[in-house]
């Protein structure tokens, strides 16, 4: 049996902090991949036990989960990179065995893949042109009511 395991990554924008630095807050989904079809937790070294959560804690003296971030800033074109900082506590070892003990069925899931889609839009420039026309005809006899445009 061959066992596949992989990292998804998804940073979600969260602004500023002191006007300055960039704030993202990052999901990390765990992806196991199966050959031989549905296996447990049990067989996934990397979660078994528990062990995910020693690896974003750290422990026996090993640093816990670290990593990089980098923005590609439109504006300037400049690309900004550096260290992030973790913010968060660390999770719970007690609370990651309850929601999904060694004896969890791991199944096998594979996205659809859309790459190849068209994708089908709105000219939402034009769009938003022609809302502002009509509210600006409607509005354009009242004195007293008169919202930005």
């Amino acid at each position: 049996m061959s066992i596949n395991v992989g990292l998804l990554w998804i940073p979600v924008p969260r602004g500023l902090e002191n006007g300055q630095y960039p704030r993202v807050t990052v999901l990390v989904i765990p992806q196991i991949a199966s050959t031989t079809g549905p296996t447990t937790i049990a067989s996934v070294p990397l979660f078994a036990g528990g062990a995910w959560i020693d690896l974003i804690n750290g422990v026996g003296g090993t640093p816990g989960m670290s990593f990089n971030v980098t923005f590609d800033d439109p504006g300037s074109g400049q690309r900004m990179s550096g260290p992030a900082k973790r913010v968060s506590v660390n999770p719970a070892m007690s609370m990651f065995r309850t929601m999904f003990p060694d004896s969890t069925t791991v199944t096998t899931y594979s996205a659809d893949d859309y790459s190849q889609s068209k994708i089908r839009s709105a000219n939402l420039g034009g769009l938003n042109d022609a809302l502002n026309a009509a509210q600006e005809q409607v509005f354009r006899g009242s004195a007293r009511v008169r919202p930005e445009v």
